[in-house]
């Protein structure tokens, strides 16, 4: 009964939540947004609930049971129609920011967009499609940017909403910052200070004078120098964040 009601919970979330994704687009571009965010978390919650089904469905083939009078539903199935979900979901959300970009005409190419999703993603901790003032902060620090907190809460206050920072407004404020070829500059001869001056940094040189969240953020984001572990490239991930 437990793997039964489990399945069926999880099915009902899966269910509920593609056809509302799924469903005929309502609203401005802003609303079509707000309506698929305002949906990640419960989507985002069902992982918890796969991982449990999964358990209770290990349990069930150890114990030779093969066929389950309570649920026509196996978690093979369920497992696949979960991750579809998530998938629909993150597309559309895509799809949905590229539009509202490019009726703003910000300029975002799809490889920049793909780039500030991920750098986006990795700090914005609740999946709620913004970023707080301590959120923000550490995902400039990430790219280099070391704000003071008149400078932070100037840029919060030019492009946030409500004292966050929504993505769209995000993309644009690394737009601009990005078409400053002398910002890459700068972030090179950091990196490569930092790396005392050479060609790669490793993370024991960055651990020495970075905040523990940004050194993770990079060890994990930036390429690896001439596929050395350990060794990390940071001129071609700077060229590439700020290309």
């Amino acid at each position: 009964m437990r793997f039964a009601d489990s399945a069926k919970a999880l099915n009902a979330l899966i269910q509920e939540q593609s056809a509302a994704v799924n469903a005929s687009a309502k609203g401005d571009l802003e609303e079509q947004l707000r309506d698929v965010q305002s949906r990640k978390p419960v989507i985002q919650s069902g992982a918890a609930q796969l991982t449990q089904l999964e358990d209770l469905h290990i349990k069930l083939e150890e114990a030779a049971v093969t066929s389950n009078p309570h649920t026509p539903l196996h978690y093979p199935t369920l497992k696949v129609d979960y991750e579809q979900l998530v998938k629909v979901a993150d597309q559309k959300e895509t799809l949905i920011q590229k539009e509202i970009l490019q009726k703003s005409n910000s300029g975002v190419s799809a490889e920049q967009l793909a780039e500030f999703k991920e750098v986006f993603a990795h700090f914005d901790k609740d999946r709620k499609g913004s970023l707080n003032r301590l959120e923000f902060k550490s995902c400039l620090q990430s790219l280099g940017e070391d704000l003071s907190d008149q400078q932070l809460d100037g840029i919060i206050s030019s492009i946030g909403k409500d004292g966050k920072v929504p993505f769209e407004e995000f993309c644009t404020f690394m737009v601009n910052k990005s078409s400053d070829s002398e910002t890459r500059d700068q972030i090179l001869e950091a990196f490569k200070t930092l790396a005392g001056d050479k060609a790669f940094i490793t993370i024991d040189d960055m651990r020495r004078a970075l905040p523990a969240e940004k050194v993770d953020y990079l060890s994990k984001n930036m390429p690896l120098y001439q596929n050395a572990p350990g060794n990390f490239d940071y001129v071609a991930w700077s060229s590439r964040a700020f290309a």
